[in-house]
């Protein structure tokens, strides 16, 4: 048994470690079952790639609102439905997104510099972009 630990062990703790070391390891647990692998998200448990898809689906687009079909069948340029489908998914690359990457980055939004510069506040509470939307709504 190898027993180097942080700290210098003495002749009287080599005893006592060792008597804890047998002691964890002989312990079972609590509960008598075998374990085994459920996925939480199905009455079954068993795991399916699509099972998880429609979960993801139904969790990222929400049952109730169609904006996924609609981006899909909108005869908006593709480039425009991929942005959209972007916004929508909340997947475009902002600030809190590279933070959460592990990039140091300077948190403040571009457009008014005053909060961080999130998917939700880029394109609903910016004043600037509230500004943008503001201009098109007043065009029709």
């Amino acid at each position: 048994m190898n027993l180097l630990f942080r700290r210098f062990n003495n002749d009287w703790d080599i005893e006592w470690v060792s008597d804890m070391l047998a002691l964890i390891g002989d312990f079972l647990g609590t509960n008598p079952k075998t374990d085994e692998l459920l996925w939480r998200h199905h009455i079954d448990g068993q795991f399916s790639v699509n099972r998880m898809y429609k979960r993801d689906l139904a969790t990222i687009a929400g049952k109730k609102s169609g904006s996924w079909s609609a981006i899909r069948k909108s005869v908006a340029p593709t480039k425009v439905k991929c942005f959209t489908w972007l916004v929508t998914g909340r997947a475009c690359l902002t600030h809190d997104k590279f933070q959460k990457r592990g990039r140091i980055i300077a948190s403040r939004c571009y457009l008014c510099k005053e909060a961080l510069e999130t998917n939700n506040h880029m394109f609903l509470h910016c004043k600037v972009t509230t500004q943008v939307w503001a201009l098109f709504t007043n065009l029709g």
